[in-house]
């Protein structure tokens, strides 16, 4: 028998970290901001394309009507 101990990245689903925020402007207004970078465990290599922050950003700005997202 070999044993055998490996790393592999995405298994059951990819590495991901991220950066989440928000700042209170009162008068009921908020803002804030949500960053998500996916990458491979293994090799240390960025998601799909190569670039920071590729699974999810956004700012959005909250009212008491609603909220508008920029993605």
């Amino acid at each position: 028998a070999v044993d055998k101990l490996e790393l592999k990245s995405g298994i059951q689903a990819g590495s991901r970290w991220g950066l989440k925020g928000t700042e209170d402007l009162g008068n009921g207004l908020s803002v804030g901001f949500i960053l998500e970078n996916g990458s491979s465990s293994d090799s240390g290599a960025l998601g799909k394309d190569g670039s920071i922050f590729n699974r999810e950003s956004q700012i959005y700005l909250k009212t008491r009507f609603g909220t508008s997202r920029l993605a």
